[in-house]
């Protein structure tokens, strides 16, 4: 979380862990107590381990989707979607929350959602000493309308006014770029004329892997010139994979280690997972962890035992090769989608030799087996771009705000955003006549002249 002061000056807002530090990474975790305490952030992190079927994970993966998008329960972390009807519009997910012994409740993503939102303007209030009401909101590039929708409704859940849904990976960019640098350092015009875009061309890769989604955007760069050409990526796929990947892969080899020992409650599985997020955050600066989880005897209570296991490096490498090597795959469909988009631009395709500057973002970015798989598709990268990977985002999302609602000037915005799947309406029996084709840069407008079905219609209807 970051704002803009009125002076153009950023500021990162976290939870104060003592007196002199302050973490300005807050959990989107929210967790329903025993004794019916709502519970968001590091608090619900702490009492995970002893509520874990109360404890919601990566929500943002179940935002606007149908039940249907995910038979295999495949996207939620440990709560699974069940059964909603919603009027007319089908069949959504939502979560469902033991309640009391014998009963349980369905709570939707969006509302779930709105508590994190509300959480982190709280925070923001208390800093500042006034109300927040103004937020722009960072969603991972192939958000479709519905979760874009799904995260709009959950700012105004949350008792916010959201003035933009914005890209993850195209907002970092305009954090690092030297563009926001010039308007956050004076506030001075920037130059986006004509002679100022003519300067060398640089191609970059922005890759935003963060917990739960995987995010890339191809970025055209003139000197303080810049817009987005094309993104792609997963959003089912981020580090939260890892910790389940590890997870697994550390139960097998304990459960060897220790015979006769029953790792499969809940309660021990919780406390595996945050072990091996543990393990991955340190194996990303360090060659070895020794993994150590607290077993107690589920049948008398009595027996508390440390269980416990070292974990190099290269054998953590090698657990998690499948998950990084498919968060690789979507850049080939980034270059190949860009075609057309750069040919009408300079004339020219692109290939991955052309980067030359590539943006890390997203905590999972850490990981050096997958910054040396990014460094090796992209061969000719000169910059390498990593600095605080975690929070450009916000950053960026509150630069850009301040852009839009003019507390710092610039000559003229960049184009930021592009569509991440095409705009079509229906015509003829529900054949799909394509408005705006993926990667079109917008704002922008169409024309389009149709007829209708019959002759003397007085009304239609245009199903998006």
């Amino acid at each position: 979380m970051a704002i803009i002061k009125e002076d153009g000056t950023r500021q990162d807002i976290g939870i104060y862990v003592d007196d002199s530090d302050v973490d300005p990474c807050i959990p989107s975790i929210v967790a329903f107590a025993q004794n019916g305490e709502l519970l968001v952030g590091e608090e619900a992190l702490r009492q995970a381990v002893v509520n874990p079927h109360s404890t919601i994970y990566e929500v943002k993966r179940l935002m606007g989707r149908s039940y249907y998008d995910d038979p295999d329960h495949k996207f939620v972390y440990r709560v699974r979607p069940t059964l909603k009807s919603h009027s007319l519009k089908g069949v959504r997910a939502a979560v469902e929350i033991p309640c009391g012994k014998f009963r349980k409740k369905l709570v939707q993503p969006e509302l779930i959602s709105a508590l994190i939102l509300r959480h982190v303007a709280d925070h923001a209030q208390r800093y500042l000493g006034v109300a927040v009401k103004d937020v722009v909101i960072s969603v991972p590039a192939q958000f479709d309308d519905a979760q874009r929708k799904a995260t709009m409704d959950a700012g105004l859940i949350a008792g916010l006014n959201p003035v933009k849904i914005v890209n993850e990976p195209t907002v970092a960019a305009f954090a690092a770029n030297s563009l926001t640098e010039k308007l956050l350092a004076a506030n001075d015009e920037i130059d986006n004329s004509e002679e100022e875009k003519q300067r060398h061309t640089i191609w970059a890769v922005v890759a935003d892997i963060g917990g739960g989604t995987t995010d890339y955007a191809l970025m055209q760069i003139q000197g303080s010139y810049y817009k987005v050409i094309t993104t792609d990526g997963d959003k089912t796929l981020g580090g939260r994979d890892i910790d389940i990947r590890l997870t697994e892969v550390m139960t097998r080899i304990l459960e060897e280690k220790y015979l006769g020992f029953d790792l499969t409650s809940s309660e021990f599985q919780q406390k595996l997972r945050i072990e091996c997020e543990n393990a991955k955050i340190v194996l990303s600066e360090k060659q070895q962890y020794s993994l150590t989880v607290e077993y107690v005897d589920q049948d008398e209570r009595t027996e508390n035992l440390p269980l416990e296991h070292l974990l190099t490096r290269v054998e953590f490498e090698e657990y998690i090769s499948g998950i990084v090597e498919a968060m690789i795959k979507p850049l080939h469909s980034l270059l190949t989608r860009a075609g057309g988009s750069i040919t009408e631009t300079v004339g020219q395709g692109i290939k991955a030799e052309n980067i030359e500057d590539l943006y890390l973002v997203g905590g999972t970015s850490h990981i050096p087996k997958l910054k040396e798989l990014l460094l090796s598709y992209f061969s000719n990268v000169k910059n390498v771009r990593h600095k605080d990977p975690v929070q450009l985002v916000s950053r960026g999302a509150a630069a850009f705000g301040a852009a839009l609602t003019g507390l710092v000037q610039v000559g003229k915005m960049p184009r930021i955003d592009a569509v991440p799947l095409p705009i079509s309406i229906a015509v003829d029996m529900d054949d799909m006549h394509v408005i705006f084709e993926r990667n079109r840069l917008y704002p922008c407008i169409e024309k389009r002249t149709l007829t209708t079905y019959t002759n003397n219609q007085n009304a239609i209807v245009i199903k998006v």
